[in-house]
């Protein structure tokens, strides 16, 4: 039976995949009983640790309900399948929207995501995997941030390496102040076109985000506002201490500059 005919559960016929991760699968589903199509995440490991640490999460996170995250609706665990089912998003990736609108409308765009992640923290959760690619933007310009808490590897380092915070290589446990530096190398990525930290191999990558030895966005894009600019630079101080925080943040993307306009 191909993905296209398959039905999980007794209940979802599984339409589409719609991408790959490194501990999932995620489908376009239709839902038999209501009708409707949902966004299907399909775990590969189903261990029982695995599984706890599911099941824990998906209960934490099933329960916020804030503008800019996606919304979860079921998990269904047996002996062979585990899998989530959300809200399916109809938009483009940040970085697509990015490249089709000017300045102005990016930072309301920006500004929804850091809303987004600032609801997220206030409930005591984090995202720990914040990047372009799970952030969609739909033609409304609305926000989705997907992929936040669930599946995340147990232990303190959790994360795409290009967007992650350099204490979590030292082994220290992820904290709000992690994801915003991940906001602070997508930020930096959409004004200057490449990831913060490039480097031959992996040891190379982190010593340049423990050193910041990058350029800065006024280098690399000159046109850039100049305080986004800065911002990003702020979020990517290796002293997580030193990162600004939601309301800083919101603060300046609230800010129209002259170049704006």
């Amino acid at each position: 039976m191909s993905s296209d005919d398959e039905i999980l559960a007794g209940r979802y016929r599984l339409v589409r995949r719609l991408g790959s991760g490194s501990s999932c699968d995620v489908y376009a589903a239709f839902d038999l009983e209501l009708g409707l199509t949902v966004a299907l995440k399909r775990f590969r490991e189903t261990s029982p640790d695995a599984l706890l640490r599911i099941k824990s999460e998906f209960r934490a996170l099933s329960g916020i309900h804030a503008p800019g995250l996606v919304q979860f609706f079921h998990l269904v665990v047996s002996d062979d399948v585990a899998f989530i089912t959300m809200e399916l998003v109809d938009g483009v990736s940040l970085t697509e929207f990015a490249r089709r609108v000017g300045y102005d409308d990016l930072r309301g765009v920006l500004a929804r995501i850091v809303e987004a992640i600032g609801e997220l923290h206030a409930r005591g959760q984090l995202h720990r995997d914040l990047k372009p690619a799970n952030i969609l933007v739909t033609a409304s310009h609305r926000v989705r941030v997907l992929d936040f808490g669930l599946a995340a590897p147990a232990g303190p380092i959790a994360g795409t390496p290009a967007y992650m915070a350099p204490e979590l290589f030292d082994g220290q446990p992820a904290s709000a102040a992690s994801d915003w530096y991940s906001f602070g190398a997508v930020l930096y990525e959409l004004l200057a076109g490449q990831t913060p930290a490039s480097g031959r191999n992996f040891g190379e990558i982190i010593v340049h985000k423990q050193r910041r030895r990058f350029p800065a966005v006024r280098e690399l894009a000159p046109t850039a506002p100049s305080e986004l600019g800065e911002l990003a630079w702020q979020l990517l101080d290796p002293d997580p201490a030193r990162r600004p925080m939601r309301q800083h943040i919101a603060a300046v993307l609230a800010h129209r500059a002259r170049s704006d306009r």
